[in-house]
């Protein structure tokens, strides 16, 4: 039997890889932010409610750099929810920075940044968007506090039309998501995600970690197998609802073709148009119009 390859596409995988790699983090946030970044603090990544009722989140990664406090989260499959999600996330982070007695002026000083590296994007969504707090016109409300999304799969779908230039930014993103061979041909030459590579085979080897990835794994097999029944059960409601849409407009049609003829009966026997109205609930109008296709006929 095959020993299942966990890429970093997983969960559990990317979150060990960073935290126990800070070089191969310190790359990844440099290209995508593209700064130099000298050091790296990895904070705790519970973020506590600030009201005595507030429910606590935990990130996946979250980074301080200078001034720059940075939220990691990898969406191995993008729902709507996600982006009011890690937006709650940075918000708590931001309002955190309140909380702990600074001046507005300092809080200005610094700078909140959210990177979303995200897999199984809408279809029109973008390779890469930077999204701020801002008016319709493009007013900043505040200058300190964006959010990155990366379409992953676009970026690989896109890669062999990528510029050197871009090749180079996405490559660390590129990686994430490689099965062991491509990831060995993938990441020679390179020696920071040389050190990627071997930490990720490194996790995949280690038993420490093998019940959480298969457990996570089934879940996720699970939150699928879930979502294709609910999917399945739509269809099955939405071509019932067909049918019975069918059945009624067929009913409609009978019983307006039913009206139509008793109409036309009733006219040959010269019986008056009101007499009709009357006789069968319907406008004048439409026993005209009847009568006058009727003779037209």
């Amino acid at each position: 039997m095959v020993n299942q390859f966990y890429t970093a596409k997983n969960d559990i995988v990317f979150k060990a890889v960073m935290v126990r790699n800070e070089r191969v983090l310190r790359r990844l946030l440099e290209v995508i932010l593209e700064i130099d970044i000298d050091e790296i603090i990895l904070l705790d990544k519970e973020i506590l409610p600030s009201r005595l009722m507030g429910k606590n989140r935990i990130v996946d990664l979250l980074v301080k750099t200078g001034n720059k406090m940075i939220n990691v989260e990898l969406n191995a499959s993008k729902k709507y929810y996600h982006n009011y999600r890690n937006a709650s996330y940075l918000f708590g982070i931001y309002n955190d920075a309140i909380d702990r007695s600074e001046e507005y002026e300092t809080l200005a000083e610094k700078e909140f940044i959210g990177i979303n590296l995200s897999y199984e994007m809408r279809k029109k969504a973008l390779m890469e968007e930077v999204f701020y707090l801002q008016s319709k016109d493009r007013n900043r409300f505040i200058e300190n506090f964006k959010i990155i999304e990366f379409n992953v799969d676009k970026i690989e779908k896109n890669w062999y039309t990528l510029s050197e230039l871009e090749k180079e930014k996405y490559k660390y993103i590129m990686m994430l998501d490689l099965e062991e061979e491509k990831l060995s041909e993938f990441c020679r030459g390179d020696e920071v995600m040389e050190e990627f590579r071997k930490e990720v085979k490194r996790i995949n080897k280690d038993e420490r970690y093998s019940f959480f990835l298969s457990e996570e794994e089934d879940a996720e097999k699970l939150r699928k197998t879930e979502e294709l029944i609910r999917k399945r059960k739509e269809e099955k409601r939405e071509q019932r609802r067909e049918q019975k849409r069918k059945l009624q407009e067929q009913k409609i049609e009978e019983l307006e073709k039913q009206l139509n003829n008793s109409v036309k009966k009733l006219i040959e026997l010269n019986v008056d148009v009101n007499d009709i109205s009357k006789t069968l609930d319907i406008p004048v109008s439409k026993v005209e119009y009847i009568a006058k296709n009727t003779r037209t006929n």
